[in-house]
């Protein structure tokens, strides 16, 4: 993540369409979208349908006691394993050991870890729209689009940059939803843009 931002190229990205199709389109059809895309832009707020924050301060106090408290000494195994994983629309897999030191606050959170909390996002959201099965009110990109858009090296044909838009993992229009969500590690730092997502058209 650091190399890319860092090696920036000097050119501006291209513009991204996610309605025009290209010669890679076969097995990733954003352009088939908009012909079934719901109309209206009516779509209400997670908190308007009953989203809460599931956060519990009892458990979460409970949870770095236990983080802190294991020995890494004596349970290598136990940090060697794969704490978190998630397959779809890219496999990612966070190690005990890293998992625990992030979780701590010792080492800034990954790109991988920054995925697993976005995937994590979308998890609860669908959970609320389960009657808009097509429709979503935000929409969060995981940190690969703008470590690539910030080096200059976006490229809508590639798989790993429309995949953050489209693709049989989406169960919902992107270009409807109200909100688009970007996180990029800026200077060691996690920040975080939102843009209105008004327009298909990503600059």
């Amino acid at each position: 993540m650091q190399h890319l931002v860092l090696s920036r190229h000097p050119e501006p990205p291209p513009t991204l369409d996610l309605n025009k199709a290209t010669s890679s389109d076969t097995t990733f059809p954003c352009n088939e979208w908009s012909i079934n895309a719901p109309s209206g832009l009516d779509v209400p707020a997670p908190w308007d349908l009953g989203f809460g924050s599931p956060y519990d301060t009892q458990q979460a106090a409970e949870l770095f006691a236990l983080l802190e408290g294991i020995n890494t000494s004596t349970h290598n195994d136990l940090l060697s394993a794969s704490w978190l994983a998630h397959s779809s629309p890219t496999f990612i897999e966070v190690k005990g050991h890293s998992a625990r030191i992030q979780l701590l606050a010792q080492q800034e959170f990954s790109a991988d870890m920054v995925d697993i909390f976005i995937r994590r996002f979308r998890q609860l959201d669908a959970k609320y729209y389960t009657s808009l099965p097509q429709r979503r009110w935000r929409h969060f990109v995981e940190s690969t689009y703008m470590a690539i858009s910030a080096a200059g090296w976006l490229d809508r044909s590639k798989l790993h940059v429309r995949d953050q838009f489209c693709g049989p993992h989406f169960s919902y229009y992107v270009p409807l939803c109200k909100l688009l969500f970007f996180p990029l590690l800026v200077h060691e730092r996690w920040v975080g843009f939102a843009t209105l997502g008004t327009c298909t058209t990503m600059r």
